[in-house]
């Protein structure tokens, strides 16, 4: 099994006891890191990245379009 696999499998075990916030955290941390990783080795984080940033700017569109109407509405053009 390669490196990030056995990362996985022994941060994401379960113990008896409660962690506490900081180990939550590095615990946390490491699992995004290595999940960033094994999109990037897969080469799928560059076509997340880019529909991300596509669906990004089309939503920005639509949301300008009604701040616009709403603030002309109240009459912020005068």
């Amino acid at each position: 099994m390669n490196l990030i696999g056995r990362w996985r499998r022994r941060i994401s075990k379960r113990e008896d006891s409660e962690p506490g916030r900081i180990a939550q955290a590095t615990a946390f941390s490491i699992r995004l890191f290595t999940g960033i990783l094994a999109k990037f080795w897969d080469e799928k984080l560059h076509l997340q990245s880019t529909g991300l940033a596509y669906t990004t700017l089309l939503s920005l569109i639509p949301f300008l379009a009604v701040t616009f109407s709403v603030l002309k509405g109240f009459g912020v053009q005068n």
